[in-house]
Order: C-alpha cells, then structure tokens, then sequence
C-alpha cells in the first residue's frame, strides 16, 4: 500500500471515526507529527499524488511541491527527468526568484532546452523583447549549435 493511499486511510479515520491526529497516532503507533505530514500529502495535486504513489516522486518530493507551489509543468519535469530533490529545488527557486522578470512557462522552456542541447541556456524577457544565450564549452559546441539552427 502506498503512503498516498495510507494518507486516504487515516482521513478516512479521522472524518468517518471522529478520531483525532493524537489518537490515530497512539492507536497505530507513530507520532502524532507523522500523522500530520502524511496528512498534508492530500493538499498535493493530483499529479504529484500519483506520481508518489507509482514512486516517481518521494515524499521528500511531495514536501517541497508543498513548499514552493509549483506550476504543474515543473512537477511534470521532476517526474520526466526524474531530478532528484535538491534539482526541484533549484528549479522552484529560479521559478520564484524570476518571477517579476520572467514566467514559469520560460523557465520550463529554458529547462528543456539545456537538458536537450546539454548546454546551459539562459532566456531574459523584458516586456515583449528578450534574449537567448546558449553557453558553449568548445568549437564543436558551437559548430554542433550552428548545425541545430540551419
């Protein structure tokens, strides 16, 4: 049984058999805490849910996705990538830190293409206009770069 479908099971409890988180706590043996942060997976969005469920994402996912509010399409490349948290992590942080300059739906853009070029890409928006800068290490990069754009 996944920690998904124990979470349904202890809201069951709680809802259904007026428990508290106290006493499904003492009654199964964990910490009144646990309960809580088991708890808390059903304010996931669905998606996340179901990828923790079919562990494609950790609880440690989870935690984080709780924190930061991502846009479903980050949670879709954590579970496409399979990054690890410490990646999520990143990714939400730029996502907020960008906020006031760029949208979501351009950092995932940018996410993509660094993963596929394998270089680091970088996109500026300001208003209507903006920039996109690919870092290349070498001339084969670049020669690999330039064959991409013609």
């Amino acid at each position: 049984m996944g920690i998904i479908s124990i979470a349904n099971d202890y809201n069951q409890k709680i809802v259904k058999e007026n428990y508290t988180q106290a006493s499904l706590a003492k009654m199964i043996g964990k910490s009144r805490s646990y309960i809580t942060n088991v708890l808390r997976l059903l304010n996931l969005p669905e998606i996340a849910q179901k990828a923790i469920e079919n562990e494609k994402l950790s609880i440690g996912h989870g935690k984080i996705i709780l924190q930061y509010k991502p846009k479903i399409k980050i949670i879709q490349t954590a579970i496409d990538q399979k990054l690890s948290i410490r990646q999520l992590i990143t990714l939400c942080e730029k996502a907020q830190s960008k906020n006031s300059n760029q949208n979501e739906d351009l950092i995932w853009i940018e996410q993509q293409l660094t993963d596929s070029l394998n270089m680091k890409v970088k996109i500026k928006r300001i208003k209507q206009q903006g920039t996109l800068s690919i870092t290349f290490r070498d001339g084969d990069e670049l020669n690999r770069i330039l064959e991409i754009l013609s």
